[in-house]
C-alpha cells in the first residue's frame, strides 16, 4: 500500500514544483523522528523536511518564513506543545500551518481550539499522512498567510546573547531565557529557557556578568535572576512572584533588599 501512494504522488506532483512543502517536525522521540521524516521525503509533494528534537532547537528556525507547514509532537520534555504555540503566537500570527502529532487522542479537541490545519495520531497509516499532506498542499495553495510576520523577531548575531555552557556556546535572545538559578550543591548558576529546558553555566560565570547581559535580568534572591520581561506581579505582604505563560506555575519571593532595587526598575503608585 504504501508503495502504491508513493508512486500515486511521484505521478502527481513530478512536473509541479510550486506545489511542493517546507515541512519542519519537532519530537524528542528519534525513532519516530526519522519515520515521519523518511515518509514525508518520500513524497513527491515535500521539497523539504527539516527536523528538531527539541521546542528549544526550533524556535528561531521556525521563524523562517519559508516553513509551510509544523508537525508539532504536543507532549516533549520540558513543556508542553500547546503552551509552546501560545508562546511563539505572542509574537504575531504563525506564518505556517500546524499538524498536531501525537500519541493522545485527547488532544484532539485542543487541535480545533488551536486552529490546527490537521491532527495526525501516533501510530500512522501511510495513507493517513499522504491524506494529510494531500489537503495541506490545497490549504498552502489557498493560504493568504503573512509570511514574514515573526521574521523580524529573528535578532541577527550581534543581538542575540553568547552563553557559555558546561557542553557548548549557546546564541540565545533575551526572550528566550526565564530566569538563572545558583544551585549550591553543584556551585553553577543554571539557565531556564522559555521552551522549559535547563542549562549549567560554565563554571566561571557569576551573577554580575548574567546581569549585565540585558536590562530585563534582574536579581530576585541571593540564588535567583529572573527575566523581568516575563514578570506580572509581586505581592505585597509575601513577596510573591507570580508570572506570565508558560511560566504561571513557577513560584518565586522576592528578597526585601532586592525588592527595594525592583522598584526602582518601575513606575510604582
Amino acid at each position: 500500500m504504501k508503495n502504491t501512494e508513493q508512486t500515486k504522488y511521484r505521478e502527481e506532483f513530478a512536473d509541479d514544483t510550486d506545489r511542493r512543502l517546507t515541512v519542519c517536525i519537532v519530537d524528542d522521540n528519534p525513532a519516530a523522528l526519522a519515520v515521519l521524516a523518511d515518509d514525508l521525503r518520500a513524497m513527491p509533494a515535500i521539497r523539504e523536511v527539516r527536523t528538531f528534537s527539541s521546542y528549544q532547537e526550533a524556535l528561531l528556525p521556525l521563524r523562517d518564513p519559508d516553513c509551510d507547514v509544523l508537525f508539532l509532537d504536543v507532549e516533549m520534555d520540558g513543556m508542553n506543545g500547546l503552551d509552546y504555540l501560545h508562546m511563539i503566537r505572542q509574537n504575531g500570527e504563525l506564518p505556517f500551518h500546524v499538524v498536531f502529532y501525537t500519541a493522545y487522542s485527547r488532544y484532539m479537541l485542543d487541535a480545533i481550539r488551536y486552529s490546527a490545519a490537521d491532527f495526525l495520531l501516533k501510530p500512522y497509516k501511510y495513507e493517513e499522512l499522504s491524506g494529510i499532506v494531500e489537503r495541506l498542499v490545497v490549504l498552502v495553495e489557498n493560504s493568504d498567510m503573512p509570511r514574514e510576520v515573526l521574521k523580524p523577531d529573528l535578532l541577527p548575531p550581534s543581538q542575540r546573547l553568547a552563553i557559555r555552557t558546561m557542553t557548548e556556546l549557546l546564541l540565545l535572545a533575551p526572550e528566550e531565557i526565564f530566569c538563572f538559578t545558583h544551585s549550591i550543591f553543584k556551585r553553577n548558576w543554571e539557565m531556564l529557557l522559555s521552551d522549559g529546558s535547563k542549562q549549567l553555566l560554565y563554571r566561571n560565570v557569576n551573577s554580575r556578568q548574567l546581569q549585565n547581559l540585558h536590562p530585563s535580568f534582574m536579581r530576585i534572591n541571593q540564588n535567583t535572576i529572573v527575566n523581568i520581561s516575563y514578570l506580572t506581579v509581586v505581592e505585597n505582604a509575601s513577596l510573591r512572584c507570580r508570572f506570565c505563560p508558560p511560566f504561571d506555575h513557577w513560584e518565586m519571593t522576592v528578597s526585601r533588599r532586592y525588592f527595594r532595587e525592583l522598584k526602582e526598575r518601575f513606575s510604582i503608585l
